[in-house]
Order: structure tokens, then sequence, then C-alpha cells
């Protein structure tokens, strides 16, 4: 039975947190005291409460990441997303999927996507990769 892939989750910064913070409160600022000048007609209304829920789900969303991030935690942070930690496979290092690889490879022949001499060199390279 094969193992289910790793995921690797993505969350905000504490530093992108923060800034989120502060500018949906600007927001709800906006959307209370700003936009009360308003005319009162429904749809105006509607966006008005749906502008308003959003500014205060993301501020508890982002209060409730930046609560999640110990102090160790916070030293560990990548610092772009290049620097992401790479997932472990399942596989010990060097193990491939070979038998994918050579159906594959026999696919692309049969679509006609490369010829019979790129085929066979490949699969060559397979083969030797393998034994």
């Amino acid at each position: 039975m094969k193992e289910k892939p790793k995921i690797a989750s993505v969350r905000p910064s504490p530093f992108a947190s923060w800034i989120t913070i502060i500018g949906l409160v600007i927001f709800l600022f906006f959307g209370l005291f700003l936009m009360s000048d308003a005319p009162d007609n429904a749809p105006f209304a509607l966006f008005r409460i749906i502008w308003i829920a959003a500014c205060i789900g993301g501020i508890i969303y982002s209060i409730k990441n930046l609560s999640t991030y110990s102090r160790s935690e916070k030293n560990k942070i990548p610092i772009t997303s290049t620097d992401v930690v790479k997932i472990e496979e399942g596989d010990e290092p060097g193990v491939k999927d070979f038998e994918s690889r050579l159906r594959k490879l026999e696919a692309l022949r049969k679509d006609g996507l490369i010829t019979e001499e790129e085929y066979k060199q490949k699969r060559k390279e397979i083969m030797e990769e393998k034994w």
C-alpha cells in the first residue's frame, strides 16, 4: 500500500501577520465610520456588512496565526519562498519509481511525441540507472 504524499503548509510570517492586522484595522475603520455617510440603500448596506465581516475575520485569522508561533519558531522562518525546506520523500534517497518512468516513456512513444531512437536511448539510460 502506498503512503500518502507529505504536504507542506505555508502560512504568513509573523511580520506579514502584523502588516495584515494593521491594514485590516484601517479598512475596518473605513467601513465603520467613513462608509456611514453613504446612502442607506439595501445593496450598499449588504456590501458594508460583508466588508466589516471580512475585516474582522482577517484580523482574527492573523491574530490566531501570530499566536501559533513560538519564539524558537520565529528564528526558523524562511526568508523567501525558495528557502522553504524540501519535503522528505517516503522512499530512501536514490530510489526512483522506474516502472512509472518507463510507462511514461512508452506513452510518449505511442503518442508520437518522441522518435523510436529517442525512446530506445532514454529507455537505456533509465535501465542503466536501475541496475
